[in-house]
């Protein structure tokens, strides 16, 4: 068994090389993180919440959403309290 004190880079890394579409979970999309895992990439499906209180906290933007929807399905998952998977 491995531990990882960080696996983030490790799934970024899994993700940018995969060559199936994507999942994401993740009640907070931006542009730091989601759109930099997609880049190049077509297909996706995005669950994520879609709530006035995370787009006016900066959790979400939504301009980042509306930009992902031109490649990728994305989904209002009410109550989602995922990390990103």
């Amino acid at each position: 068994m491995r531990m990882y004190d960080d696996i983030s880079p490790r799934w970024k890394q899994q993700a940018k090389r995969s060559t199936h579409p994507l999942t994401i979970l993740s009640p907070y999309v931006t542009q730091d993180v989601a759109l930099d895992l997609l880049k190049g990439k077509c297909g996706a499906r995005i669950y994520t919440l879609f709530e006035t209180t995370v787009f006016a906290a900066g959790g979400s933007s939504l301009k980042d959403i509306v930009g992902l929807m031109k490649d990728h399905e994305v989904y209002r998952l009410d109550g989602l309290h995922a990390k990103m998977v």
